[in-house]
């Protein structure tokens, strides 16, 4: 688990370098992001979320993240900012159709929007 910004910029040199081939397979790259957020070092988050939507695009694990994979870093992004289980709690009961209250957009989501722009989908209105 990365604590601080110099461990996160050698997490970018180790994707620089290519020792890191699957972005997901440990919680570096989450952490990461949350760190380059804090620091609004905007080119090292854009670098590992390039990164990852790369590997979302090529790893056959992400099928069904293929046509949107920025919608699913910026998922990460809320996840990073609130409580993971609040945020399954509330995309469940958003399932069933239950009208539940948001989580608040926390600063590394409002980075990833303030870049890339707003890719998770909203829920239509059932009228």
């Amino acid at each position: 688990m990365m604590k601080s910004l110099a461990d996160a910029k050698k997490y970018i040199n180790k994707i620089k370098s290519g020792l890191i081939k699957h972005p997901f397979a440990n919680q570096d790259g989450i952490d990461a992001l949350k760190i380059f957020a804090k620091a609004n070092d905007e080119d090292n988050f854009k670098a590992v979320v390039n990164f990852m939507r790369q590997g979302i695009l090529t790893l056959k694990d992400f099928k069904f993240f293929k046509k949107e994979p920025l919608a699913y870093i910026e998922l990460n992004c809320e996840i990073i900012d609130n409580d993971y289980l609040k945020e399954v709690y509330t995309m469940y009961q958003i399932y069933r159709g239950f009208k539940v209250k948001r989580p608040p957009i926390g600063k590394t989501q409002k980075f990833f929007r303030k870049i890339y722009g707003n890719h998770l989908f909203k829920k239509k209105s059932l009228k």
